[in-house]
């Protein structure tokens, strides 16, 4: 009977050490995805990117590679801190998504990823969220053409497109070359304002920068406008 014992005893560690060193030698990765596949964003403004971060993390006994980051349409972009992830340790999947052509509706899409997870060789991340109209920008950007011994204008419309009123407390422009003024600080739901850009003489070249506005709304709180001149040499002086 003890012999008996002691056999199975043996019997069992020798499964346990097999086991053991089977899962050294082949170990296996193992994505989690913190928060699951389905996310949802909320609200986001209708005019400006807005960033959110994805936790993706190795909860298997061998490095998870990842690779093939794709998204479904141009409007969402991602940067991966790390592609190679260690057992127990994890990475940030950034993702940028710009509600600009999308207007009080609810939008959905899609991240896919390919890994070496053989449970889950191929992972999609589906995520939503409800795009709230907050201003409109008519156009979207300035485009400032010059020449060098005049001084050039630009102008575009804001339009507040939301349901409550939005200061603009301040306004400052990235690039000294750009002067910004504004009509009105003061935007009742469906008012509008003209943002104008003025240039002084200056030497010929091209020059790029950002229209910066502080607003009061709570789901962003600037604006930035691309500004963009092309200041051409007066041959007729």
């Amino acid at each position: 009977m003890k012999n008996n014992m002691n056999r199975s005893h043996t019997f069992l560690k020798c499964i346990i050490w097999s086991w053991f060193f089977f899962s050294v030698a082949f170990g296996q990765p193992k994505l989690l995805v913190v928060g699951g596949t389905e996310l949802n964003f909320g609200d986001v403004p209708n005019f400006t990117p807005t960033k959110h971060r994805i936790v993706l993390k190795n909860i298997g006994t061998d490095t998870l590679i990842l690779s093939e980051i794709g998204t479904s349409c141009g409007c969402t972009a991602t940067l991966l801190s790390n592609d190679h992830i260690a057992p127990k340790d994890s990475a940030n999947l950034d993702v940028t998504f710009d509600a600009e052509r999308f207007s009080g509706e609810t939008v959905r899409k899609r991240i896919s990823m390919v890994t070496n997870d053989n449970t889950q060789a191929s992972v999609g991340i589906n995520f939503s969220a409800n795009v709230v109209k907050v201003i409109q920008l008519e156009p979207k950007y300035f485009y400032i053409r010059t020449l060098d011994d005049s001084i050039g204008t630009g102008s575009l419309t804001i339009t507040n497109s939301s349901e409550r009123t939005i200061h603009i407390t301040s306004i400052r422009s990235t690039q000294s070359i750009f002067t910004p003024s504004i009509s009105e600080r003061i935007l009742k739901p469906g008012d509008s304002a003209t943002l104008s850009v003025t240039i002084p003489p200056s030497s010929s070249g091209t020059y790029t920068g950002n229209i910066e506005l502080t607003i009061d709304h709570s789901l962003a709180k600037q604006i930035n406008i691309r500004c963009f001149s092309l200041v051409t040499e007066n041959n007729h002086k």
